[in-house]
């Protein structure tokens, strides 16, 4: 039976089949498809998914007749910048369909969410039920891609604060930051350091999904991301024009203002924050999506 949802009818599962995506990282085949091990501020990432469709059974289960266009395409979006893309519209023909993307590693941080999704264009329908606006979803899936690296392996140690370091036992992180020489290695010069001790800090460290975990994971991003770009806005050598050093702190803190802010100069970060402080904090916010899964 054909499924109904949405207020319109929707393909049975078996229509529609799919590959194991493939993963790129700088035009080159990732061993795992979930995890792009080269990436760099610098590597472009794509992915590539084979779908099948049984085309001729999915308009009949959608109420669609055989003049109906039904097209695929894959979206993306990154977790720790506002950018979003898309590939290329693909017209579904019956067999198998090859659908891609490719975002500009410039523009991406921390996860990259991948969704496929068919959708029909030109409907045109022979049922009651059917769906009858351009663009209705009839399937999508999604897929996550954790961005390593150099330009995402932030030096992280989990200790107990209580024991190995010099800090409040109820703290749940630090982070050592030295941002006065920009040639520095990055790794050098920054260190994010967790408390096991912490029930919070130790149930993210045990890998639990939930969604307490989620949040912490989302203040530690907000915390670490806000005291890089702070730093980069306090060091006035630093501008869009400096010459940085690949994987030095310069070069972190530079890529990182522009891909947080594409459209300011790090120039008119400066001179936002030296006037109202607060609204930059709140555009840092609005930047990084803070707590806009919660509910859903």
């Amino acid at each position: 039976m054909p499924m109904q949802s949405l207020g319109y009818r929707l393909p049975a599962s078996s229509r529609i089949g799919h590959s194991a995506p493939t993963l790129l990282c700088r035009d080159q085949e990732q061993a795992d498809p979930e995890t792009a091990t080269d990436w760099d501020y610098n590597a472009s990432v794509g992915m590539r998914l084979a779908l099948t469709v049984d085309l001729a059974g999915l308009l009949d289960d959608c109420g669609l007749g055989p003049e109906s266009e039904v097209v695929a395409q894959m979206t993306w979006s990154s977790s720790t910048t506002p950018v979003r893309g898309c590939g290329a519209v693909v017209r579904l023909a019956d067999g198998i369909n090859m659908v891609a993307m490719d975002a500009p590693g410039d523009r991406l941080g921390g996860s990259l969410t991948i969704e496929t999704r068919i959708s029909v264009r030109r409907p045109r329908a022979t049922a009651d039920f059917a769906a009858v606006r351009s663009g209705s979803a009839l399937w999508s899936v999604r897929h996550s891609v954790v961005l390593e690296g150099v330009g995402a392996r932030f030096p992280t140690t989990a200790v107990e604060f209580d024991e190995q370091r010099s800090l409040p036992e109820l703290a749940a992180w630090s982070l050592d930051l030295d941002t006065d020489d920009l040639g520095q290695s990055s790794t050098q010069a920054m260190q994010l350091w967790l408390n096991s001790a912490n029930p919070g800090i130790a149930s993210v460290l045990s890998g639990v999904t939930d969604a307490g975990a989620s949040r912490i994971q989302e203040l530690i991003n907000l915390e670490v991301t806000r005291r890089l770009v702070m730093a980069a806005l306090d060091n006035t050598d630093l501008t869009d024009d400096t010459e940085t050093a690949a994987g030095s702190i310069g070069e972190v803190l530079q890529r990182l203002c522009r891909a947080l802010f594409p459209d300011d100069s790090v120039e008119l970060l400066r001179s936002q924050r030296a006037t109202d402080a607060g609204y930059l904090d709140a555009r840092l916010q609005a930047r990084l999506h803070l707590f806009q899964e919660v509910g859903r």
